[in-house]
């Protein structure tokens, strides 16, 4: 099989191998947000990010493999440096021969891009396992959830009593939910996300003009929270056809008790699924297997299904990967440090 490399979505569109592409994904249950072009096009602009697709074709030139990865890094210089990594949401599309030819591609191209490669399974991913660990990725476990909508009676009726109590008290109050109408919603929202992001969840967040992007997308919605005029919580939500829907990022302001914020940030995607026809809420992560974690708690009691797919991790530059992870716990414990003083 021969490998074709697209980092360019204009390039991608006015080629031979579009429309073959788009057959390849109709053609593939597990095709996601993640492994489209809609994806290549949305953060092709963004900082911190820059795409690259793999195409592998058989003997009839059609596609028949397909992995979409984006190199992400947080700002320049040295920080930047050693922050650059290779991350891959749900592929590879294809069977194990393309599989195959497609990592050696990745990994030929990532080797001066990025410290590490990293694949967060969508799907399960077992038959591809000995292709993976033949070209030295380590399997770690990594849970996940996923939400089967079969309409919205049906979604309510998945959710537990607490959750559907939570919804009706806080409409009570005053509460609404629905998409963001304008930029400054999404920038009230970002600036929530911000804020939960360096004060408890202490990672990387990409910045504002990603969540601008989605806003302005055809294949996502923002979804907002809103009491008294502003804004207090919401949803990043990109889809896929009529197949799933992604709960990327989420937060809500929860300090005001009459009002459950991410509950109400978490179920607009799902109505919004079930008025659409999409048939699956992707969670996006669940924690690791035997460790307490409150996400995956709040998570399952919207009736969520937990699944085991894991990720597949290759460090690429062995001595920067130990330098950038002791620079990630000193930053995080700087952050706790920070919040916990003021």
């Amino acid at each position: 099989m021969r490998v074709e490399c697209y980092s360019d979505p204009a390039s991608l569109r006015a080629s031979a191998a579009h429309g073959s592409l788009l057959l390849f994904l109709n053609s593939q249950a597990e095709a996601g947000f993640f492994q489209a072009p809609d994806f290549m096009e949305l953060v092709v602009s963004v900082r911190g990010f820059a795409p690259v697709l793999f195409l592998a074709f058989d003997d009839d030139d059609r596609v028949a493999g397909s992995l979409l990865g984006v190199y992400q890094r947080e700002g320049s210089g040295l920080k930047g440096f050693l922050s650059r990594r290779l991350l891959v949401h749900g592929g590879p599309l294809g069977d194990a021969a393309a599989t195959g030819v497609l990592l050696a591609a990745v990994l030929a191209h990532a080797r001066d891009r990025a410290i590490f490669a990293e694949f967060r399974n969508t799907f399960d991913t077992t038959p591809l396992r000995p292709v993976f660990e033949r070209h030295g990725f380590a399997f770690t476990e990594h849970l996940n959830m996923l939400l089967p909508i079969e309409g919205e009676a049906e979604a309510m009726k998945r959710l537990s009593t607490v959750r559907r109590r939570q919804i009706k008290s806080s409409l009570a109050a005053g509460a609404t939910y629905g998409t963001a109408v304008n930029e400054a919603e999404v920038l009230e929202f970002y600036r929530i996300l911000d804020m939960l992001y360096r004060t408890k969840v202490r990672k990387p967040l990409p910045g504002a003009d990603l969540f601008l992007r989605l806003y302005h997308s055809a294949h996502a919605r923002i979804f907002v929270v809103r009491r008294d005029g502003r804004v207090i919580g919401g949803c990043a939500a990109p889809f896929f056809q009529d197949r799933t829907i992604h709960y990327w990022y989420v937060c809500g302001d929860n300090s005001d008790k009459e009002v459950h914020a991410s509950v109400l940030a978490t179920w607009a995607p799902i109505e919004f699924a079930a008025r659409a026809g999409i048939g699956l809420l992707d969670f996006m992560g669940a924690g690791k297997p035997g460790e307490a974690y409150g996400v995956r708690d709040f998570k399952a009691r919207f009736g969520a299904e937990e699944v085991a797919h894991g990720r597949y991790v290759k460090v690429l530059a062995p001595a920067l990967y130990r330098v950038s992870a002791a620079g990630l716990k000193a930053y995080q414990g700087m952050k706790a440090l920070m919040h916990r003083e003021s």
